[in-house]
């Protein structure tokens, strides 16, 4: 037997920007293979924003009727906001985290890198690690530069 779960209208609208979110980050850069259960899964519990007072909250698409997150819902400041946070912050994170794994593969080799344990890995890379961290943190992009080792 199913449990149902009982949810606020504050609540249900949480669980839509979470919803929302979530499938952001799994389909908007897949236009061309999304992942069909989480829209779905979406489409389904925008449907019942209705029920919860929320109704501004969902568009319908009147050939297929799918619904979907309307513009008004999914364009608030907030979860703008949370989509630009992720984005910086993943950037900057992936960043430092390639320029580490590149200058330790440069330095000990990607074989030795891959058949260190964990915490010989972390005692070599976290210097790197915090040293590329400091830089984006104090300067951004400003003292990075694309130089090119292979002679032409």
């Amino acid at each position: 037997m199913k449990d149902m779960i009982r949810l606020s209208a504050r609540q249900y609208e949480d669980l839509l920007k979470l919803v929302y979110l979530g499938n952001f980050l799994v389909n908007n850069y897949r236009s061309d293979r999304p992942v069909s259960r989480f829209d779905d899964l979406e489409s389904y519990l925008f449907a019942l924003a209705k029920d919860y007072g929320l109704a501004q909250a969902l568009d319908m698409d009147a050939e297929t009727g799918t619904v979907y997150p309307s513009r008004e819902f999914s364009q608030t400041e907030e979860l703008n906001e949370f989509i630009d946070d992720f984005i910086d912050n993943s950037f900057w994170d992936e960043l430092v985290q390639r320029l580490t794994g590149r200058d330790l593969n440069r330095k000990h080799g990607q074989e030795a890198v891959e058949a260190m344990n964990w915490e010989q890995l972390r005692e070599i890379e976290e210097p790197i690690y915090k040293r590329y961290a400091s830089e984006v943190e104090k300067h951004g992009l400003e003292n990075l530069e694309i130089i090119n080792r292979r002679a032409s």
